[in-house]
């Protein structure tokens, strides 16, 4: 419960400025920071981010995590380079991205339109 509550409040705050404004500073910026640090010490030794239970949208949550740290950490922070580089790796032959490893060689257009604005 602790790990979906932190991911989806990094979710909630990079997607909504209405919460933003109704939440003191200081809090915001420690329930921010200790989000952003579990998400990256979740972080799978292959860059990727992913449900512990069911792998399914592994490319799809890696574009997430990674887009969402990108918002408190320097672009060169090593998550940030491990998730792009594993992303990079599941590229299909059109530079595209399916939500998940097993659909690699085909393409998801969500993913791979978030995949793009990353």
């Amino acid at each position: 419960m602790k790990k979906q509550f932190a991911f989806l409040f990094l979710l909630v705050l990079s997607c909504s400025t209405q919460i933003v404004g109704q939440i003191p500073p200081a809090q915001l910026i420690e329930s921010s920071n200790r989000a952003s640090t579990f998400l990256k010490d979740v972080q799978l030794p292959s860059g990727a981010f992913q449900d512990s239970t069911n792998p399914l949208f592994n490319v799809w949550e890696t574009i997430l995590v990674t887009d969402a740290l990108l918002d408190h950490f320097p672009e060169e922070d090593s998550s940030i380079q491990l998730g792009l580089r594993w992303l990079k790796s599941y590229e299909n032959d059109q530079q595209l991205l399916c939500h998940n490893v097993v659909c690699s060689t085909s393409y998801c257009i969500e993913t791979s339109a978030a995949y793009l604005r990353l």
